[in-house]
């Protein structure tokens, strides 16, 4: 993890210590016995720690950038030397582009089968973003502590071609609704992902976990 965070730039110590104890807490998580951890663990919870600390938009853009030196290490590849990729090509549109938005199937979300007002125009701030095909609900669930307005936190998924969301809003039906948005171009992911992650943070649709809880 140490030598991800200087391939990417981090020669600080305080990004692996990061990395290093959210994934230890994982680890140590629900288990009270000794027990044999597998390196197929490590490198899932290692992704979840990863994924949190991008989450937040105060440092997220140094998380993708260790994320993606650390999957270049995995891969037993060079990291690249464009660690952050050029946004050339990925711009945000005036107005919202013609990109579905949409569950699958019967399946309800938060909102019941109609999104809520103001989650929407964060819905269609997200497809103003070229290269997105779709936006997808997934499960959502109640926290049981509900925000004060809706916001976002995205993360990169381990599907080459899709981002991970995370909608926070008080709906009829709960208060967290997943989503996944998906991207024509798998090499340009994570330039869409900052690009829409920049986008939502301007407009105040991404909260920092500096400021909210964790589950909130």
């Amino acid at each position: 993890m140490r030598k991800a965070c200087l391939d990417a730039g981090q020669s600080d110590l305080a990004p692996p210590h990061a990395i290093v104890t959210q994934t230890l807490s994982l680890l140590l998580a629900g288990s009270d016995e000794a027990r044999a951890v597998s390196s197929t663990e490590i490198r899932d919870r290692v992704w979840e720690s990863l994924a949190t600390l991008a989450a937040d938009p105060s440092v997220g853009d140094d998380y993708d950038q260790i994320r993606r030196a650390w999957e270049s290490h995995e891969a037993h590849d060079k990291p690249r030397e464009e660690v952050a990729a050029p946004t050339r090509g990925i711009a945000v549109a005036e107005k919202p582009l013609e990109t579905p938005v949409h569950t699958v199937g019967n399946h309800s979300t938060i909102w019941g089968h109609r999104i809520g007002p103001e989650a929407w125009r964060i819905f269609e701030e997200i497809v103003r973003v070229n290269g997105i095909t779709e936006v997808v609900f997934g499960p959502f669930q109640n926290t049981g502590n509900p925000p004060r307005k809706p916001h976002v936190r995205l993360v990169a998924s381990k599907i080459p071609n899709h981002i991970e969301g995370k909608c926070y809003d008080k709906g009829p039906k709960g208060t967290l609704q997943t989503f996944q948005i998906r991207v024509a171009n798998p090499e340009e992911r994570d330039t869409i992902l900052r690009v829409v992650r920049d986008h939502l943070v301007s407009l105040g649709h991404v909260r920092s976990s500096a400021f909210e809880p964790v589950d909130v």
